[in-house]
């Protein structure tokens, strides 16, 4: 990112005593804007493994070759269908009954909007004709998800409608 900087501020003729050096750069991105900067993981799937120990197992040019062109269109394949499901899971002890509501990465994330429209949705459709009279909510404490703003309003908005 230093050099593409470095080169927005050449192009615009930017004298380089006025060019901000690398470690002030990541100084203030990493002080004032408080991002980082690091390698991004790799993560492969099983298939793609696969193809690489075929590849270094290969004994022929020609195996290689093969192998690779079936490597290929795996990713191909992968890159179209490679797509994050969500879920929030609400299970009532008292029915021994649960609900999932799912949803893709472009529906939504998994944020605590997210979270609180799982926990209305289960509200709104099995609290209207019940006599649940207490609800306890267990939660793995997650504060973007569960301990936040969002998730309070919802409570109190389905104490106060369902009371």
């Amino acid at each position: 990112m230093h050099r593409l900087y470095v080169q927005e501020y050449r192009d615009k003729n930017i004298p380089e005593i006025d060019i901000g050096k690398s470690w002030l750069y990541r100084d203030i991105f990493n002080t004032e804007f408080n991002l980082a900067f690091h390698q991004h993981d790799v993560d492969t799937c099983n298939d793609c493994d696969r193809y690489h120990l075929l590849i270094k197992e290969a004994t022929s040019e020609d195996d290689i070759a093969k192998v690779k062109e079936r490597q290929k269109c795996n990713l191909t394949e992968a890159s179209l269908r490679k797509l994050c499901t969500l879920n929030y899971t609400t299970y009532d002890s008292s029915t021994k009954k649960g609900s999932r509501d799912m949803w893709d990465e472009t529906k939504g994330g998994r944020g605590g909007n997210e979270m609180a429209s799982g926990i209305l949705k289960w509200a709104m459709q099995e609290l209207p004709e019940s006599d649940i009279e207490e609800i306890t909510k267990w939660s793995d404490n997650c504060t973007g998800q569960d301990r936040n703003v969002m998730m309070i309003a919802c409570y109190l908005w389905i104490l106060h409608t369902f009371e």
